[in-house]
Parts: C-alpha cells; structure tokens; sequence
C-alpha cells in the first residue's frame, strides 16, 4: 500500500461511518489521535510501514482497520454521547464496529493484545 492508497483507506472509514467535517492527517509521529475540537483524525505512517522515525513492523490489513476505526470510534462516541475514554460506550461501540468486519478483539486494557476472525484465527497478536 502506498501513501495514496492509505489515505482512500483511511478516508473510505471516515464515509463508511458517516462523520462530518473530519480533516484527516497522516503523519510520522508515534500515536494516533482523535482531536475533538478541531476536528483532526491524525494517523501515523508506521501503521502503513512509512515511518522513517518509528518502528516498521508490517501490520496486517486487520490491524490497519483495527487501528482507524478506533480512532474513528472516538469521534462516534464524542458526537453521539459526549463520551471521552475507552471504556463502557467505547468499548462497546469498538466491539460492534469490528465485529462488522469480521474481527473480534481481544483486549488488555484499552487497546487490543489480539484480533481474531469469526473462525477463530488469530490475525494480530501485540508483541508486547
């Protein structure tokens, strides 16, 4: 995937989900981050192995979705409830939203540890 490709990727999401006024950045930085108040959905290229400052590690296609729609979650949550975090709402909605592209996580905390399809079959694993 080059750098074009992961931006109709990202923003394809965006639409799938209906979000308004949403500037997408992607950017070589370390983390991902829904800004509420203006409005920025930032992505970093190391998700799409671009990254000439962090860690490549060839990420699979559903740790990519995995990855913008959780970011994307935040904005849903924000406009539909006033709700910040990752817990209760987020969660839940993480949950559905995934659940739609046949992924079910599997999470330690906030962020998932692992993804695995509807048979079973693990497709992420954090190395951590």
């Amino acid at each position: 995937m080059n750098l074009l490709e992961a931006r109709t990727f990202c923003q394809e999401l965006i639409n799938l989900y209906d979000l308004q006024n949403i500037t997408l950045r992607l950017r070589d930085n370390h983390n991902g981050k829904a800004n509420y108040t203006n409005r920025t959905l930032t992505i970093p290229y190391w998700l799409f192995n671009f990254s000439k400052d962090y860690s490549n590690s060839n990420n699979p296609l559903e740790y990519q979705y995995y990855y913008i729609l959780h970011e994307i979650c935040h904005f849903i949550v924000n406009d539909k409830y006033g709700f910040h975090g990752h817990q209760g709402l987020f969660r839940e909605t993480e949950h559905k939203m995934l659940s739609e592209f046949g992924l079910i996580p599997i999470y330690a905390r906030a962020y998932v540890k692992q993804l695995k399809t509807e048979n079973g079959e693990t497709v992420y694993m954090r190395r951590r």
